[in-house]
């Protein structure tokens, strides 16, 4: 068979839960992605971690239409693996990112730690989000990380991040390549 098809793609699932969840997150949206309904679920009760599935769960109900709620309730979980699977799900799925606005609005208006905050910012921007000032504090972050995926989520807001051009100009002297490259995006992408 040739990379992708339907029924290697599957075996992403047959191989069990990986110890990383974004993984097993991965894994689920590939084959999501090709309408392997059966096969996630299929997984999803395989899965030996109650948490695992759960969020697994909430993600493909909510990617499938359905009520966003549960899925957006993990962006407050204590366990910080937790967070950083369901703020991938969703940075990886604009819609869904979309559709969780208000609970990603809260989140990166509170959420500062360097393990979570690179992840959050990146569903930040997937979304659109015209959230500008808990971006800019991201900026000043310790981590390279959170720094370049904070400027690139201000390149996603565009002209109303122009008011925080001069952030982003003090980032294009970051020790960091990467932040540097994404600051001078995003005072691209907002016209500056």
């Amino acid at each position: 068979g040739r990379l992708g098809a339907r029924d290697e793609v599957a075996l992403l699932l047959r191989k069990g839960w990986d110890a990383y969840a974004s993984v097993n997150m991965a894994r689920l949206q590939a084959v999501a992605r090709l309408g392997l309904w059966d096969e996630v679920a299929e997984a999803i009760e395989a899965s030996a971690e109650d948490v695992a599935r759960e969020l697994a769960l909430a993600f493909l109900v909510a990617r499938g239409g359905g009520d966003v709620d549960a899925l957006c309730e993990f962006f407050e979980h204590d366990d910080d693996d937790v967070k950083r699977v369901a703020f991938f799900a969703v940075a990886h799925e604009p819609e869904l990112a979309a559709r969780c606005a208000e609970a990603l609005v809260e989140a990166v208006s509170t959420e500062r730690d360097d393990d979570v905050a690179p992840v959050l910012a990146q569903a930040v921007g997937a979304a659109g989000l015209p959230v500008v000032e808990p971006l800019v504090e991201l900026l000043e972050s310790d981590s390279w990380e959170t720094k370049m995926y904070a400027a690139a989520a201000l390149g996603y807001v565009g002209e109303p991040a122009a008011e925080v051009a001069p952030a982003l100009i003090a980032r294009l002297d970051d020790d960091d390549y990467d932040v540097k490259r994404e600051a001078a995006l995003a005072l691209t992408a907002i016209g500056r």
